[in-house]
C-alpha cells in the first residue's frame, strides 16, 4: 500500500526518510477511512496506535470537567496524533474525533517495534520527527497555560502581587 505523496511531502516524520525505509514503514501502516464524526479513541483509554492523516481533519479535545470538552487542536493533511502511545504504556491523554471525512494511516506500537528492529537509523530519524511534533505542541500548550494563569491571576486581583 502506498503511502500519498503529499502526505510524506507535508510529515516531518515522513519526510526525511529513505526511499527504502520509506517502503519498509509503508508495508506496516494500514490506511482506514473515517466517516465525519467518528471517534477514534477516547482521553483515559489505552492506546497502542498512532496516526498519520492523509486527508480530512482531526478534532482533538481534553475534558475539563465531567462531559465537557475544550478543543487542543484541529490537525490537518500531514500531520499525526496518538504518537505518545508507541512510547510509553499510559492511558491517552485526550480524545480524538474526525472533523470531515478523514482517511488515516495507522501504525501500531507492535509495528513500530519491527520497524525499530529492522531500521534503526530510520526510526531514530523516524524518532526526532515526533520529538519535533512534541516539542511545537509542548510550545503552544506554554502559551496556553500563560494567558491561562495571568487571566486568573488577574481576575483575582493578585496581578499586582506578581510584579515583584
Amino acid at each position: 500500500m502506498a503511502i500519498d505523496k503529499a502526505l510524506i511531502q507535508n510529515s516531518k516524520l515522513l519526510m526525511n526518510l529513505s526511499p527504502e525505509a520509506l517502503e519498509k514503514l509503508e508495508a506496516l501502516l494500514v490506511k482506514k477511512e473515517l466517516p465525519a464524526g467518528e471517534v477514534i479513541f477516547r482521553e483515559g483509554t489505552s492506546g497502542d496506535v498512532m496516526y498519520f492523516i492523509e486527508s480530512g481533519s482531526i478534532k482533538i479535545t481534553k475534558t475539563v470537567e465531567g462531559d465537557v470538552q475544550t478543543p487542543l487542536a484541529v490537525l490537518s493533511p500531514g500531520q499525526c496524533f496518538g504518537e505518545m502511545s508507541l512510547i510509553d504504556n499510559t492511558a491517552r491523554s485526550a480524545s480524538a474525533r474526525s472533523v470531515e471525512p478523514t482517511v488515516v494511516h495507522c501504525l501500531s506500537r507492535e509495528d513500530f517495534n519491527v520497524f525499530l528492529e529492522k531500521e534503526p537509523l530510520a526510526t531514530a530519524r523516524f524518532l526526532m520527527g515526533i520529538l519535533a511534533e512534541v516539542n511545537g505542541r509542548l510550545r503552544q500548550t506554554d502559551e496556553v497555560l500563560r494567558d491561562t494563569i495571568y487571566w486568573g491571576m488577574r481576575a483575582g486581583g493578585h496581578l499586582d502581587i506578581a510584579k515583584d
